[in-house]
């Protein structure tokens, strides 16, 4: 009716108020419902997303900074946003965070301090109203008295309570009995092991864990603290049994353990374990049992293990038979089937793993990390490890100077370096191999997006990364200076006994250097400096996409530096 015409002043308010009264006439009178039509064609919905608030928010857990929040799911939400208002502030409710989930927990929070929260669904349209407050108020940590340490657990044992923060502080060098962190019909309990600013040692006295974490307890070792194992112990220094939790932070140790009867010189993890920071060294994890297997010097992990930080070095795990069956797994940490390991951070570095027997067979797997599990490298160091099988008799096996691979190793940053892997018999023909200086993938998966794996040593094959019986995809990161008599960047090979079961690699990115590269970065063998593949096995070149390799072409044995860019193979 006013198609190309603009109104303004009196007229145009008077032709605006014509319009509105004809527009409710039209909807029979009724003015709001027009307003409203007019809100949702124009985007100017109170509540696009449709949704409801959340119910049942509640608060779960509090510690000393922190508050665990949970509510209840709500129909036709893709996501959830939480809002904070902290007692006395000026503002008002202000997001914090929030995902897909149905809990949250808050932390950095201030000691002693209230905070109220509210939760809202989102969607597409827009995020929904609010839900009611729910408060919170952080607890001031206990410092646990008592006149030694003995003393502050027992009190402990007496008083935790659930959702709270225990500091014991440890005054002197002290010794005790295994303790078991658990309190019945507790729960959430997390206790902050440390030295007063002193640096105190805490050695065991009987054999046993010092520690066994039990379902519900936190135990946080903080700085100045220095745990002592047993030369003759039957088990690891800290047992993490499922549904427990360990903190190592900066400062801490744990050392000197020896472990001859179940798995892990330092750690078993059954339930979680973070590493921020500290020391796990001179621990050993041993068997003398013909047939027995012993597996990870330092950690070994059954639950969840993620390393930002600190070292693991110097740690053992050896086995040694007089009969059948010698088999090590992992000298400085061993995942087991179902076991979850993340690196972020820190070095697992001057770690041995080995298997003597004087009869057959000797095999040993892993000299830094052992993986049956799952292996996620986000960062850090694997380096200077050593990985070794002996026998008095034959038939003396050794894989993976830095990492077993019979599970699934994910590298997307860090560097394997260093590390070395050997085999020796006293008979003649030996039924000797020694393979994967730094990697060693047999059953298992091994993808690098990135990182370095450099300067490690193979007596045989596979200098940098040997694939026996699985797959390795390569789409970064860069393969050098490693050294062994057959593939010193890279040896496919293949399993054959009743049937024939072969290696595959695929190679979408990254480089592996080839002889003919600088003194640093090339890799060294008699047959393929860069590539080695054997007989029927799988060596291909690609495009790697959302997850799925297309091959271009197949690589064979290669002296030249191997680059793959855009799907083409680029030969130096």
């Amino acid at each position: 009716m006013y198609r190309n015409t603009i109104l303004k002043g009196a007229a145009g308010a008077l032709a605006a108020a014509a319009l509105l009264l004809l527009a409710a006439c039209s909807l029979g009178g009724d003015l709001e419902a027009w307003r409203i039509k007019a809100r949702e064609k124009n985007g100017d919905n109170s509540n696009p997303s449709g949704l409801s608030a959340p119910a049942n928010l509640r608060v779960t857990a509090t510690t000393a900074n922190s508050v665990s929040l949970e509510w209840d799911a709500l129909s036709g939400a893709i996501g959830y946003r939480v809002y904070c208002y902290p007692a006395g502030s000026s503002g008002g409710y202000e997001p914090i965070g929030g995902d897909s989930g149905t809990s949250y927990t808050h932390t950095g929070l201030q000691l002693d301090m209230t905070y109220s929260y509210k939760v809202a669904g989102y969607n597409d349209g827009g995020t929904g109203p609010q839900s009611g407050a729910v408060s919170a108020t952080t607890a001031d940590p206990v410092t646990v008295p008592g006149s030694g340490l003995a003393a502050k657990l027992n009190w402990l044992q007496s008083n935790a309570a659930s959702n709270r923060q225990y500091i014991v502080e440890v005054s002197a060098d002290e010794s005790i009995v295994p303790q078991t962190l658990s309190y019945s019909g507790k729960n959430n309990i997390t206790i902050t092991l440390q030295g007063d600013y002193t640096t105190r040692t805490i050695s065991l006295s009987a054999i046993g864990s010092m520690f066994t974490v039990e379902s519900g307890v936190t135990l946080i070792l903080d700085n100045y603290l220095t745990l002592q194992g047993r030369s003759n112990n039957n088990a690891a220094l800290i047992e993490v049994n499922s549904g427990g939790t360990l903190f190592m932070n900066t400062g801490s140790k744990i050392i000197g353990n020896t472990n001859s009867a179940s798995h892990g010189g330092g750690i078993l993890v059954i339930g979680t374990f973070t590493m921020d920071g500290g020391e796990i060294s001179g621990n050993t994890n041993s068997t003398s049992s013909d047939g027995s297997a012993s597996r990870g010097g330092g950690v070994f992990v059954i639950g969840t293990f993620t390393m930002n930080g600190g070292e693991i070095s110097g740690n053992i795990n050896s086995s040694f038979t007089s009969s059948y069956s010698s088999q090590s797994y992992g000298g400085g940490v061993g995942v087991y089937v179902g076991g979850t390991f993340t690196m972020n951070g820190g070095e697992i570095s001057g770690n041995t793993n080995s298997s003597f027997t004087s009869s057959y067979p000797s095999q040993s797997y892993g000299g830094g990390v052992h993986v049956d599990g799952t292996f996620t490298m986000n960062g850090g160091e694997i380096s200077g490890n050593t990985n070794s099988s002996s026998s008095s008799s034959y038939y003396a096996r050794s894989h993976g100077g830095g990492v077993y691979v019979g599970g699934t190793f994910t590298m997307n940053s860090g560097e394997i370096s260093g590390n070395t892997n050997s085999s020796s018999s006293d008979t003649s023909p030996s039924y000797t191999s020694s393979s994967g200086g730094g990697v060693y993938v047999n059953g298992g998966t091994f993808t690098m997006g990135d990182g370095e794996i450099s300067g490690n040593t193979a007596s045989n094959d596979g200098g940098g990364v040997y694939v026996f019986d699985g797959a390795f995809t390569m789409s970064g990161g860069e393969i050098s200076g490693n050294a062994a008599s057959n593939g010193g960047g890279v040896f496919v090979g293949y399993y054959i006994y009743f049937s024939p079961i072969y290696g595959t690699f695929q190679m979408a990115g990254g480089v592996i250097y080839g002889s003919g590269a600088s003194t640093t970065l090339k890799n060294t063998a008699t047959t393929g400096a860069s590539l080695y593949k054997a007989s029927d096995a799988i060596a291909q070149y690609g495009v790697l996409s959302g997850g799925t390799f297309y091959r271009s072409g197949d690589l064979s044995d290669s002296d030249d530096t191997l680059r793959v860019v855009s799907g083409g193979l680029q030969n130096y």
